[in-house]
Order: C-alpha cells, then sequence, then structure tokens
C-alpha cells in the first residue's frame, strides 16, 4: 500500500548489466520518497544504495517462483537529482523505482481572522517568491538551509495579532520547522523559548533590506505546532518553513 498512487520508472531489465556510474538520474519537483524495488536476490547491494532505509515492504512478481524485492526508501528535497548506479549483479534483475510527495505541513488554522485568507501552505521558495501574503516584498537572499522547503506564506498585518496563539500546523513526518524572525524585533516573544538560531538570515527586497536570523525546532510526526504573536507591530510578520528532519 505504501506505493498505492505512485509514479514509477518502469526500467529496462537488460540495464542490469550496465557497470557505468549513474546508470540513470532524475529531478524531483517538490519533496518526495523516493523507494527502490531490489531483487533480494542480491545480497551484497552496491555502494551508491548507501542511505536507503528498508521498509519492511515487499513487491512479487508473477514468474512461476516468485522473486520477491525488498522496497528500500530515501526522502530528498524538491529541486534535488536523485543519482542511481548499476544494479551490482548481472545475473538478478533490475531494481525498479517509485516515487510519492510528501505533504510537511497540513491543517494549517490562523486565529488572525481579519487576515487569515492572505496566508498560505506553498512549495519551493525561491529569489523573488513574495515573502507575505498581503505586501509586494520579495525574497532577496534565501539561505541553501531553506532550498526546496515547504513554508508557510503569512499576512505581514498579522505582525498587529495580540493573540496568545497566532496559527498553528500539524507536522506529518519528523520535521525541522525554520522561522525566520526580523532581527529589528531584538526581544523575542516568550512563546519562542527554545528555538535555535542556525546562523542563517532571510533578507527581502527593499531599499533598506531587513534581515530575518532563522531559528529551527525539532517536531515529531503528529506534531501540532503553535505559533504565538510576533510581539512587535512596527516590524515585519515572521515566516514559517520546514523539511524533514535532517535533510
Amino acid at each position: 500500500s505504501i506505493l498505492n498512487g505512485a509514479e514509477w520508472i518502469r526500467v529496462a531489465n537488460d540495464s542490469k548489466a550496465y557497470t557505468g556510474s549513474p546508470l540513470a538520474t532524475f529531478n524531483v519537483n517538490s519533496t518526495a520518497d523516493i523507494f527502490i524495488a531490489y531483487d533480494d536476490r542480491i545480497t551484497t547491494k552496491p555502494s551508491w544504495f548507501t542511505g536507503w532505509t528498508d521498509t519492511g515492504t515487499d513487491i512479487k512478481d508473477n514468474q512461476s517462483t516468485p522473486i520477491t524485492y525488498s522496497v528500500f526508501k530515501k526522502t530528498v528535497m524538491g529541486g534535488t537529482t536523485v543519482t542511481l548506479g548499476p544494479n551490482g549483479n548481472t545475473s538478478y534483475c533490475l531494481y525498479s523505482v517509485f516515487a510519492k510527495p510528501v505533504t510537511i505541513m497540513s491543517n494549517l488554522t490562523v486565529s488572525d481572522t481579519a487576515n487569515e485568507m492572505d496566508w498560505s501552505i506553498r512549495t519551493n521558495p525561491v529569489t523573488g517568491s513574495l515573502l507575505f501574503g498581503d505586501r509586494t516584498l520579495t525574497i532577496a537572499t534565501l539561505p541553501s538551509i531553506l532550498t526546496g522547503a515547504e513554508w508557510i506564506r503569512p499576512a505581514n498585518d498579522s505582525k498587529a495579532y495580540t493573540g496568545s496563539t497566532l496559527a498553528t500546523f500539524k507536522v506529518n513526518v519528523n520535521t525541522d520547522v525554520y522561522i525566520a524572525f526580523d532581527d529589528r524585533v531584538t526581544t523575542k516573544p516568550s512563546w519562542f523559548t527554545g528555538w535555535t538560531d542556525t546562523g542563517s538570515d532571510v533578507k527581502d527586497n527593499q531599499s533598506t533590506q531587513v534581515t530575518y536570523s532563522v531559528f529551527k525546532k525539532t517536531f515529531t510526526a503528529g506534531t501540532t505546532v503553535t505559533l504565538g504573536p510576533t510581539g512587535n507591530s512596527s516590524f515585519c510578520q515572521y515566516v514559517i518553513f520546514s523539511k524533514p528532519q535532517g535533510l
């Protein structure tokens, strides 16, 4: 069932004899789980396959003596080029490749009802992306730790919201959540305790650029993340990004 609805690459079995590197490459357009179904008769996997995790799920073919293919997984970020190496054994079947998109964040709820329509979950922030749903400001500098992230584009007017919970969302996988906080807000609100400064910054495209320091906190799958108010209505609203933990 983990492969239901997947995109997949139907391979040529004769490519099992190919010994060059790489055998194939492809790009993923958004964060995805990549699955490889590997012939169990190949007991020693090639070195390029390090880091793939056995899911405990199998595929079987329709031969009179069915072959079992163990399904391995690796999560990759949007914009990644996935490189596939040779099979490692010319006597047995070539692996097959499957991909399913990963939705990192869901169930976004915004308590600032006056501005909630200008909040949205988005993918793949880039230089030039609109930073806020209610402004024309764009991202001028995006650090590499946020490449391929899912992100929440907030309403900048929500900086004036003073309720205890500004927004909540659920993380569906173990997730590193990043908040880019306007450096002009020198005293961060109490709910922000426990967030760690990564040393990376986002910058906007104002004539006098504003710097947003990027902070991180890790949450386990299924957690509802609660975001409080910005704590200063004079400066910009913080912006939220997320990536699967460790990516």
